[in-house]
């Protein structure tokens, strides 16, 4: 059996191009894989891939060596490992936002720790649920389960 290799055809770049909310240039190749429903795709990925010659994998990322992200030019653009990319951006933050971050986790993580405790609905159907809601408001009854003994009218107006 001969190995038959597949020809790459490049993805044609003069789509419409927009720049989304993080800054980076999405364009339109609705054929594309990864493309998005609306058959936008990150432009720095597209031109990376067709530089290579093949599709890109979950795990690489397209870093922008001037960490300008509208700047697509081949010779801005490098393959890197996602952890590497991340470790990348991030010896580059200020130490005090650093912290910021860490101490933002820590309240997130002990608010979510009261969340967890599991309680009995109070309407009896024995049912159970998380004693906080995903903003840490206090929860006693699972939605719709507190409805026992309302009833709805219509008020009358008098003339």
């Amino acid at each position: 059996m001969q190995d038959t290799k597949i020809e790459w055809i490049p993805f044609d770049l003069t789509g419409h191009r927009v720049i989304d909310t993080s800054g980076y240039i999405r364009i339109k190749v609705p054929n594309h894989p990864h493309a998005s429903s609306s058959g936008y795709v990150l432009e720095h990925r597209v031109i990376m891939e067709n530089q290579q010659k093949r599709l890109l994998t979950k795990k690489e990322s397209v870093h922008h060596k001037n960490f300008n992200k509208s700047d697509n030019q081949i010779d801005n653009l490098c393959i890197i490992i996602n952890n590497e990319h991340a470790k990348t951006h991030t010896n580059l933050l200020d130490k005090s936002v650093l912290i910021k971050r860490a101490d933002a986790l820590i309240k997130y993580q002990k608010t979510h720790k009261l969340s967890r405790n599991i309680i009995f609905c109070k309407c009896g159907c024995g049912e159970t649920l998380e004693e906080r809601d995903i903003k840490g408001r206090s929860r006693t009854f699972i939605k719709g389960h507190n409805t026992k003994g309302k009833t709805w009218k219509w008020r009358k107006t008098t003339k």
